[in-house]
């Protein structure tokens, strides 16, 4: 059920949420996250977070276009934010990062036999990236090292992959 929105900006807007009297939900068009995996390393991104003020480390993510196809959209975040384009793609799933107040889904992606070219970032990007070997990640995350909730989802679900 979609209401009339409250406010509207370029890439969300914010209605009234159903059943809720006072409450808003944030509607968000999608986006996706990918988890490069480069030899025994992963391609991770230091990326300046404004929202929060703060720098992560994280994977490379962004948000659909209208319409677009999942898929293809991780193709393009993955070659602008990183500058690497994967031979090979599987999807890793889908998770909301925030249900209680906002329909964002992020669609998964695990991206391999990536080639490393110049990354291709926007105007606003404060990213550099970082590689760093697939074990170092996998205990990072499991101590609770990654405070991005996707980045920590993904190194682990590869993880219990990999056994």
């Amino acid at each position: 059920m979609t209401l009339e929105p409250l406010f509207t900006s370029a890439i969300f807007h914010l209605e009234p949420m159903p059943g809720r009297p006072g409450r808003h939900v944030v509607r968000h068009p999608g986006g996706v996250a990918i988890l490069p995996v480069h030899g025994d390393d992963f391609l991770l991104i230091r990326n300046h977070r404004r929202a929060i003020d703060h720098t992560l480390l994280e994977v490379p993510a962004g948000t659909l276009e209208p319409g677009e196809d999942p898929r293809r959209a991780a193709v393009r975040e993955l070659m602008e934010e990183t500058g690497a384009v994967a031979r090979s793609w599987s999807s890793f799933g889908h998770l909301w990062p925030a249900p209680g107040f906002c329909d964002e889904r992020l669609h998964l992606f695990v991206a391999e036999d990536l080639t490393l070219g110049a990354p291709d970032l926007e105007e606003h990007e404060e990213i550099e990236r970082v590689f760093v070997p697939q074990s170092e990640a996998i205990q990072a995350a499991a101590a609770g090292a990654y405070p991005d909730a996707k980045t920590a989802t993904m190194i682990l679900r590869f993880a219990s992959r990999k056994g």
